[in-house]
């Protein structure tokens, strides 16, 4: 079986576009579990259940509205614990 650069490429280009979107579910879901009260925002005593969140917590607060929302928070590189 003869394998081609294009072919290399095409699979390639499939596994980065299959992979984003788990990235982005895992990001999500991380937000879920951190937002405890359910109103879809992550306050600083909620960002205290992680370590990484609550180091980078004022990084993310954009508007400094003292609570970070889904695009504040997916900016930032924070593992779920």
């Amino acid at each position: 079986m003869k394998i081609t650069i294009s072919t290399i490429a095409a699979v390639t280009i499939f596994a980065i576009a299959i992979a984003q979107p788990v990235a982005a579910d895992d990001n999500a879901e991380t937000f879920k579990k951190l937002d405890v009260d359910g109103n879809g925002f992550i306050t600083l005593q909620e960002a205290e259940a992680n370590p990484d969140l609550a180091d980078s917590f004022e990084d993310g607060d954009d508007n400094d509205d003292g609570q970070l929302d889904m695009a504040e928070f997916s900016k930032l590189e924070v593992t779920d614990e």
